[in-house]
């Protein structure tokens, strides 16, 4: 009687424990926004970014796009927020989403670049890259801008050679932006700090 007991045990946990493990394959394969919304209610943003973004290979929606990058920012793993984010930052028309979205507004454009181009130099990429990119996707020098993260993520690690890449690209803005106080701020910053004039 108690072997039989044993044994009713046994095939109800396995049964049970073969349903969890098949809720959750339908799960990840019909509704992955579903497990996304467990893993941040948990606060496992690194797997909510994951399934956030079988999401949006789903359904082709930027929201589930931006809603994966939010994640992979909460994570605060820069893999995961270079990995996502350039999505959106290689996405020609973002800045216009942004700007046409009332929940986004253009400073979620600047706070998307920066956070990229942040994650991209601190995860080892070429500074000079870098640099040029954070140019491209500066629309204008303002103190929330991907030019000037990249100039304080440069100073934080002490790294000369990719401040003075990021420098000449501010120098170009300041010759044609006319009068701009943080960019001529900033200038004068960096050219004390890499040993020019004083600032």
């Amino acid at each position: 009687m108690k072997k039989l007991v044993l044994k009713v045990i046994g095939i109800t946990l396995l049964a049970l424990i073969a349903a969890a493990c098949f809720i959750y394959a339908a799960l990840l394969i019909f509704a992955p926004q579903t497990l996304a919304r467990f893993y941040d209610s948990v606060g496992n943003y690194d797997r909510a970014a994951t399934f956030m973004y079988k999401r949006y290979e789903i359904s082709g929606d930027k929201a589930d796009l931006v809603q994966t990058c939010k994640f992979a920012i909460k994570s605060g793993k820069t893999d995961k927020e270079e990995k996502y984010l350039v999505y959106l930052v290689d996405d020609e028309g973002f800045f216009g989403y942004c700007g046409a979205d009332e929940d986004l507004g253009a400073g979620f454009y600047d706070f998307i670049c920066e956070k990229y181009v942040v994650a991209a130099y601190l995860n080892g990429k070429n500074g000079g890259v870098i640099a040029e990119k954070a140019n491209a996707l500066t629309k204008s020098y303002t103190d929330s801008c991907a030019l000037r993260a990249l100039a304080f993520a440069c100073v934080e690690k002490n790294d000369k050679e990719t401040l003075s890449s990021v420098k000449a690209y501010m120098d170009k803005i300041a010759e044609t932006d006319g009068q701009n106080n943080v960019l001529d701020y900033d200038i004068a910053r960096i050219d004390g700090y890499l040993g020019g004039a004083e600032g």
